[in-house]
């Protein structure tokens, strides 16, 4: 066949194309593992850094976060019963995937849904942190909507599971210069210490609506208000009280307090 004639010409383009999505397919393939990988690892050195085994900015290799990360227990929640489940691996478990499996996931009640996320997997992954056999801290994914995108994070709690030990959030669509405060080192550092619940024992922690006076009781358990960021300040409150509810981690702290109390003597 003539190179010149329009049948050469189309064998050729799709002989490419057919050629080009083959090494498309195979690169993808071949990359997969690697960046599952690399994800996997982001995760535990963030996991690390929220149960404070590591410092925010320091440098870690890949050994020292296996290693700092292998000093926490993790675990696999129901989240309707509070109870440690082995329905699958901790480590491997989506939650992410499942929340947005209809067949698999658990839709929120409306006047729940402070996450603004609609469904919710069955069950989540958490870090516990042991101290000569005594809870010392744990560490919880959270997530919910703000302004433009989903914030995630993580939040770690200190024994009394009802102490803010750190806040954590790592990803998010904000509005740069405004609603990106919550990726901010120092903002992140005034949750230290916060109470979780008021003196009704319901959630409380978040964002205050407006600047609090020094003496305000609510000081406990609020950070002050962030100027021109009201959306993402309503996201980030919903989606602390949620997750640290009845319908989310609720179960599972008052199980772990529960055992708390039973061991004091």
């Amino acid at each position: 066949m003539s190179r010149d004639t329009v049948g050469h010409t189309t064998l050729f383009t799709f002989g490419v194309a057919v050629g080009c999505s083959l090494l498309v397919s195979i690169a993808v393939t071949w990359l997969r593992p690697i960046q599952e990988r690399y994800a996997s690892i982001d995760r535990d050195r963030r996991v690390v850094v929220t149960a404070g085994l590591a410092r925010k900015g320091e440098e870690l290799s890949t050994r020292e976060i296996a290693e700092r990360f292998d000093e926490l227990d993790t675990r696999l929640v129901d989240l309707d019963t509070g109870g440690f489940t082995e329905a699958a691996d901790p480590r491997e478990y989506d939650y992410a995937a499942a929340a947005e499996a209809e067949g698999a996931s658990v839709e929120i009640p409306k006047d729940a849904d402070l996450a603004g996320i609609g469904r919710r997997a069955p069950y989540m992954p958490v870090y516990l942190r042991y101290q000569d056999g005594r809870l010392e801290s744990i560490v919880l994914p959270v997530y919910g909507r703000g302004m433009w995108s989903t914030l995630k994070g993580y939040i770690a709690l200190e024994s009394d599971l009802r102490t803010v030990a750190d806040l954590n959030f790592y990803e998010h669509g904000e509005t740069p210069g405004i609603g990106d405060f919550v990726e901010n080192a120092d903002w992140q550092a005034r949750w230290s210490g916060k109470q979780v619940y008021d003196d009704n024992g319901k959630p409380a922690l978040g964002i205050a609506a407006q600047a609090l006076p020094p003496d305000d009781p609510a000081r406990r358990y609020q950070v002050d208000a962030m100027s021109g960021a009201t959306k993402t300040a309503r996201g980030v409150t919903g989606l602390l009280r949620y997750w640290l509810g009845d319908n989310a981690y609720g179960p599972l702290l008052d199980r772990l307090r529960g055992q708390q109390e039973g061991d004091s003597p």
